[in-house]
């Protein structure tokens, strides 16, 4: 199923265990409360639900990631939150980028940049496809050097250097887009 087919089902999806029940909520079998952070429904690459950015400087991130799909296919989103309520970001942005099928079927070539307000946290989900390029460790030293923009508030600084580095790595080196490690 494509990205577009999720779109009116990724509404629906939920992450257990990430917040307080709401009223009318109802509990697990094993009695406790059935708790949830929704998933929510992707709009485009640039999904800034807790408002970090202004309107240009989502464009400018749109066009960049939209850039990458049409030229190595590649596809790459941002999802800004006000808060994961407790539940882990990593978690929580695994869920997401599955529920949104980042990345081409069978290829799994995507990344998910999740950005949580209140918890001032942030993480990058790489595809299975572009493990390669982008091991789990590269991953967390961009995240490092995207660290003090985020500190300071500086999401769109960040944002877009972590983005123009995860881009070039894919960019030099497409022979590996897709590959897994034997």
């Amino acid at each position: 199923m494509n990205v577009r087919a999720l779109l009116a089902l990724s509404g629906a999806l939920l992450v257990l265990g990430c917040h307080p029940p709401r009223e009318g909520q109802t509990t697990r079998p094993d009695g406790r409360p059935a708790t949830a952070l929704e998933i929510p429904a992707l709009r485009g690459q640039v999904n800034d639900d807790a408002d970090l950015l202004t309107p240009e400087q989502e464009a400018e991130l749109a066009e960049f990631y939209a850039s990458l799909e049409q030229k190595v296919g590649c596809q790459m989103a941002l999802l800004t939150i006000d808060s994961v309520h407790g539940a882990s970001i990593e978690e929580y942005s695994l869920q997401v980028a599955n529920a949104w099928a980042l990345g081409r079927r069978g290829i799994d070539d995507g990344i998910l940049i999740t950005v949580a307000r209140t918890e001032k946290a942030f993480t990058i989900e790489v595809g299975a496809g572009l493990k390669l390029l982008i091991p789990e460790q590269v991953a967390q030293q961009i995240a490092q050097r995207m660290q003090p923009d985020f500190s300071a508030g500086r999401f769109f600084k960040a944002l877009e250097q972590g983005s123009l580095e995860l881009v070039h790595l894919i960019r030099a080196h497409q022979d590996l887009v897709g590959k897994k490690r034997p």
